[in-house]
């Protein structure tokens, strides 16, 4: 045989074993959760009044010398004796603002359950915080989170005098890894503490780093972040389609299941990507089709009533819709009034939507929420609402909104330079 053709046969049998060392679905992969919860940047809040400093219960010393001192309590599903944690928070005269919180129910405050305030590191770092860690009354964790931030607001009275207010971290999640394919890949689960620490895959908000990048981003493609709800949710990690298929939570063990590409629904909401047809019914009960509008410059809008900063971008929706409807403009209102859960009353949400368009200027195409509900949540995961999505004349996303180029008076340029010179 000569060299040229033992070449070729070389690179033949490289793609063929390429071939099959590709995505194999039903395998299954093992990964580990960290003992040491994550907290939420989600916040809960509670108000203080003011009590009389000489009569705080039990500070540890080196904490009692106080100006100013606030007390309430709050709930916290991770605390002892009923799930609430009392709280002080002590202003002295000369030294640095600190709280306590009685952790374990215990009625007194230890010196490890006090601690002074420092520059915050949540989304809002004006807003001073303390972080408390801990010990975990449920599996697999081994120590809890907590953080507290005093939002920088003036004090309030109320009636029983003056009142301040505290912010609190109201959720954990754990940390984990697993090696898909080979790749070693980073998992973020939120644990349900009110139920021993338990964590179905299908009911909880779930991470992935599916890009590769060592981060976990809501807002990339492909879907790295969302909330599960009563459902198998398949994720695109690299060139495999995976899904956590179960969470052991007496050893923090989890499985991955790798699944066939046909069950990945997610439609990735990428600039360049194409959008699938899909259909919904508009208020006045007629089907209709995105290709519908084939040709066309198509901005999508998902909003609700209950929405203020939805109902806020009417006017600028409006306005641009007037100025650049006869060049091309379309838009479809995708109408969600439960953004959570199962709908409670279809009936009642279609009324307050078909009430609300009929009193406001929206003459552009409107979907009902049974006909999308899927389509916004379950296939779009749209992170939160108002979300809007611009689709070119070819189909292609133009814009998902980065920067806000899809709000304000930042809408009609972006849309307008879409369409072209027509």
């Amino acid at each position: 045989m000569s060299v040229k053709w033992c070449s070729i046969l070389a690179i033949l049998l490289l793609f063929t074993a390429a071939g099959t060392a590709g995505a194999q679905p039903g395998t299954r992969y093992v990964g580990q959760l960290d003992p040491d919860g994550l907290p939420t940047m989600t916040f809960g809040g509670v108000r203080l009044s003011k009590v009389d400093p000489g009569h705080l219960p039990g500070i540890p010393k080196g904490f009692a010398a106080s100006h100013a001192a606030y007390a309430g309590q709050f709930e916290w599903e991770a605390a002892g004796r009923g799930g609430k944690v009392s709280v002080v928070v002590v202003e002295p005269t000369n030294g640095s603002r600190y709280a306590c919180l009685d952790l374990d129910g215990d009625g007194t405050y230890q010196t490890s359950e006090c601690a002074v305030f420092v520059p915050g590191q949540q989304e809002d770092a004006s807003d001073p915080e303390i972080r408390m860690s801990v010990p975990a009354r449920v599996r697999p964790l081994r120590r809890l989170p907590l953080v507290v931030t005093w939002p920088s607001v003036p004090a309030n009275k109320g009636p029983a005098g003056p009142e301040r207010e505290i912010a609190f971290t109201g959720a954990v999640y754990v940390r984990g890894s697993v090696e898909i394919a080979g790749r070693r890949t980073q998992v973020t689960l939120r644990a349900s503490l009110s139920k021993g620490g338990l964590i179905d895959p299908r009911n909880t908000t779930i991470g992935i780093d599916a890009d590769g990048n060592g981060k976990i981003d809501p807002r990339t493609v492909p879907l790295e972040a969302t909330d599960t709800q009563d459902e198998d949710l398949v994720f695109k990690v690299g060139d495999r389609f995976v899904l956590i298929r179960s969470v052991d939570p007496g050893t923090g063990s989890f499985t991955v299941e790798e699944r066939p590409a046909s069950e990945y629904i997610v439609i990735d909401r990428a600039v360049g990507a194409t959008v699938p047809d899909f259909a919904f019914v508009d208020f006045s009960g007629e089907r209709r089709h995105l290709s519908d509008y084939a040709g066309h410059v198509v901005l999508l809008d998902f909003w609700g009533t209950w929405c203020g900063p939805c109902v806020a971008e009417i006017p600028n929706l409006a306005a641009t819709y007037e100025a650049l409807h006869h060049r091309g403009l379309e838009i479809i209102g995708l109408n969600i009034e439960t953004p959570s859960g199962p709908i409670a009353d279809v009936p009642k949400n279609e009324a307050r939507a078909r009430k609300f368009i009929e009193s406001h200027t929206m003459p552009w195409i409107q979907a009902t929420e049974v006909s999308v509900r899927d389509l916004a949540l379950k296939r779009f995961r749209v992170p939160g609402f108002p979300t809007t999505i611009l689709i070119g004349r070819d189909g292609r996303i133009v814009s998902v909104g980065a920067g806000r180029e899809l709000r304000g008076d930042k809408l009609l340029p972006t849309i307008e330079a879409a369409m072209g010179a027509r």
